[in-house]
């Protein structure tokens, strides 16, 4: 439903485009559908400036239309909202409602909308408490056909300006009420949104809202909606990157009655002066939000109004929407509402051959994610300056379009509106075009295998959910995987870019790769981030270069070094050049030296040379660097020896180098060699190594 209070910007707007008499060049319109005007709906009491019809709200078949303008009792201009009902084919006005406090120039009826038999009515210049502007909305509630009012809403915090009920949206048991000019913290004129509950007919305040970044002149809350748990907010003068006023919407979710910030929501081509959330409508997991400043091919200010939709708490723009006929200064956008798989989009100050800023509205269809235009509506009495789509209201197949400039019996801008009845059959199938899923194709049955809400007959990706398009290439999500043009290496059924760029997923090295889809051989430490951001962040040393943290490699010794860095940084050595530290290989005898490098290594590591049980007394020393001590060289003269003064001899000769070498002195030359002449070495068919007594061996 349209909900964007009457601001100074709309009066500026309305003097400028009146006084520039500009005529936009049409196109021409699609061949669609042409929905049945039903009705044309007045105030049995219309005066002129009444404007009937600057707002209005729809639901089932109970519409509220607002006459801000309205002069009563109450005083000039105090406002007024009338209630019409649906039987059958005819509307009837059931009441009218004005505030019990009315007072002159409340504009009462500048907002309104209806959910059940609640009716919220906004008063934004109401003055109370002594606040100039301050502002008020009304709640009003039906029994049988009487209708009474329930409360008034203010905020607890109200001040002036603040243009409390600027805008109203109301469902079941909640209504948000809108006040762009409220100004706090953050500057003058950011605007907020309050959160109003009813419980036994009490209402109370349960959260005031505000913009997360917000600043001076943001205009938060100069429209808003509510759908059940999901609230959406326009900021129509929010300024970021994209320019001054490109505008914008954010969108709250309430759990256990706390109400939190869920997303923002800004134009894919956002620019200045858009004033993106001028207008605003939420249904379900669909938002529609208005940009009518937008300038596009066919001028400035011709109006755009952009799609998004939710999955899994994620807002991703589904669709921009722009009228077939568009032209400058149309304002498209300045009013939306959607329900369903149904938008109806105001442009207020289109021109066509009812004359310039005679106005319309637009109607599109939803099918498998794709929005089609399905009719243009305009009033069967269209005239010049009628402002025909200033407010627009949906609910199922029916439409209610405000045209508060209208001239009639009543006066100068009495104002009027329309009832259209949207149950198109395009495709002649018998399933009306706002209710069928395949519009455009006859599918009786309806069949929708995926759930998507395409049917099978039209779905351009059966399988998968047509509604979802993350990257916004115009592509439902499933059928860029399918197709290869997006990857989804980890089958979540997400785009690996919707991923990417939502932080779903990390991409610690910028490949445009998440990270969970290169930890295959590539996560030695299974800490979940591959191995070659763990080396780039310092979370894991790399010694060698060789692209593998360290902590993954060989480390036989545990110290934390890989093998190969110890090596080859002195650490430790590796006598027989195999990459294995020396420490790490068997050593029999224990003298430091590995098997493989060791000359001796069952070496005799006796603290005395003994020679077959002759302890000589002399010190065992360790000879070189090959592993062998004295005593195994003494044992080695024994190796080959053909009888036992061969071995004599050898030792001999020995310790004679020994002594000369200074290992040994005179004394214990002699005494291995007594110990040898002493020795049965070697035993009869078995020469060398023994150190034992035996049988007698060969003499010379």
């Amino acid at each position: 439903m349209f909900t964007q209070g009457f601001g100074s910007r709309c009066i500026v707007l309305i003097a400028l485009l009146t006084g520039m008499g500009l005529m936009g060049v049409a196109r021409p319109a699609q061949a669609q559908c042409q929905p049945q005007e039903l009705t044309k709906l007045l105030a049995p009491d219309a005066a002129a400036a009444d404007f009937f019809g600057f707002s209005l709200s729809v639901s089932g078949d109970t519409a509220v239309i607002g006459a801000a303008g309205d002069t009563h009792a109450g005083g000039r201009a105090a406002g007024s909202a009338y209630v019409f009902v649906r039987s059958g084919e005819a509307w009837t006005q059931q009441a009218k409602l004005t505030a019990s406090d009315a007072a002159a120039k409340d504009w009462f009826g500048v907002s309104v909308s209806v959910s059940g038999d609640t009716a919220v009515i906004g008063a934004y210049h109401d003055d109370h408490a002594g606040k100039t502007d301050a502002g008020s909305a009304y709640v009003f509630v039906r029994s049988g056909e009487v209708w009474t009012q329930e409360a008034k809403l203010t905020a607890p915090d109200a001040a002036a300006p603040d243009l409390f009920g600027a805008s109203v949206s109301v469902s079941g048991d909640t209504a948000v009420i809108g006040a762009y000019q409220d100004s706090h913290t953050d500057g003058t004129a950011v605007g907020s949104a309050y959160v109003f509950v009813r419980s036994g007919g009490v209402w109370t305040q349960q959260a005031k809202l505000t913009a997360s970044d917000a600043v001076a002149a943001d205009y938060f809350g100069g429209s808003v909606s509510i759908s059940g748990d999901t609230a959406v907010i326009g900021a129509s003068g929010y300024d970021h990157a994209d320019g001054t006023d490109a505008g914008s919407a954010y969108v709250f979710v309430r759990s256990g009655g706390v109400w939190t910030e869920q997303a923002k929501l800004t134009a894919s081509d956002a620019a200045g002066s858009n004033w993106l959330g001028q207008s605003v409508s939420v249904s379900g997991d669909t938002a529609t939000i208005g940009a009518p400043a937008d300038d596009h091919v066919v001028g400035a200010n011709a109006g755009s109004v952009y799609v998004f939709v939710r999955s899994g708490g994620v807002w991703t723009q589904q669709a921009k929407l722009t009228a077939s006929d568009a032209a400058a200064y149309d304002w498209f956008g300045h009013s939306v509402s959607v329900s369903g798989d149904t938008a109806t989009i105001g442009a207020w100050w289109d021109n066509h051959a009812g004359g310039t800023g005679a106005g319309s509205a637009y109607m599109f269809v939803r099918s498998g994610g794709v929005w089609t235009q399905q009719a243009k509506l305009t009033a069967s009495d269209a005239a010049a300056h009628d402002y025909f789509g200033y407010s627009v209201s949906v609910s199922g197949d029916t439409a209610v379009i405000g045209a508060y400039g209208d001239d009639h019996a009543g006066g100068t801008n009495a104002g009027s509106a329309y009832v259209f009845d949207l149950g198109c059959d395009h495709d002649d199938d018998g399933v009306p075009d706002a209710a069928d899923n395949c519009p455009n194709m006859p599918n009786s049955d309806q069949a929708d295998t995926d759930g998507d809400g395409a049917g099978d007959a039209c779905d351009a990706c059966p399988g998968f959910d047509d509604r979802i398009d993350c990257n916004s290439n115009g592509v439902p999500d499933g059928c860029d995987i399918r197709d290869g043009t997006s990857r989804d290496c980890n089958t979540n059924g997400i785009p690996d870019e919707c991923d990417l760029a939502a932080g779903t997923s990390p991409d610690c090295n910028a490949d445009r790769v998440p990270d969970e889809c290169q930890l295959e051989g590539n996560d030695c430490n299974t800490n979940g981030v591959p191995d070659v951001c763990d080396i780039a962040d310092g979370t894991s040393a790399d010694c060698n270069r060789n692209g593998i943290p360290d902590e993954c490699e060989t480390d036989c010794n545990g110290n934390g070094v890989p093998d190969d860095c110890d090596i080859a940084g002195g650490t430790s050595k590796d006598c027989n050049a195999n990459g294995i530290p020396d420490e790490c290989e068997p050593d029999a005898d224990g003298d430091g030296l590995i098997d493989d490098c060791d000359s001796c290594p069952d070496s005799d590591r006796a603290a005395t040379i003994v020679i077959d049980d002759c302890d000589t007394r002399v010190p065992n020393r360790m000879l070189g660097d090959e592993g062998c001590t004295m005593a195994d060289r003494v044992a080695e003269c024994a190796e080959g020896a053909r009888n036992h003064g061969a071995f004599v001899s050898r030792v001999a000769h020995l310790v004679n180098a020994w002594r000369h070498s200074g290992l040994i002195n005179v004394r214990q030359a002699a005494a291995i060699q007594r110990c040898a002449a002493r020795a049965d070495i070697p035993r009869p068919h078995q020469h060398g190594g023994t150190h034992r007594r035996g049988g007698h061996g060969e003499r010379d």
